[in-house]
């Protein structure tokens, strides 16, 4: 899969691991961001397939509504835990809804 993930997640140590389970099943160019003001900046100048909103983001649902708004087609998938299959099984999901 060649997309491009933005992962949104307030703990640093969570979006690493997220990273290296994107990249080990080759889901796609994972990006972390850990702190919600860099978010839209991020957005207006790279191009972004998928959005993994994880904890730890303050108003994480007013920077959710946003970014539906000015950019309605990128998938947004709201996870909080799991392993691997979990956002295997997320990702397939959110992709396939776009078909």
């Amino acid at each position: 899969m060649d997309k491009n993930i933005l992962i949104i997640c307030g703990h640093p140590a969570i979006g690493q691991t997220l990273i290296r389970i994107i990249e080990n099943k080759n889901l796609g160019n994972p990006r972390l961001i850990t702190k919600a003001e860099e978010v839209l900046d991020y957005l207006n100048n790279n191009d972004c397939d998928l959005i993994l909103m994880g904890s730890g983001i303050n108003n994480e649902m007013v920077l959710v509504e946003s970014i539906k708004q000015m950019y309605p087609s990128i998938k947004i998938v709201m996870h909080y835990g799991g392993g691997s299959g979990l956002i295997m099984a997320e990702f397939n999901h959110a992709f396939k809804q776009s078909e």
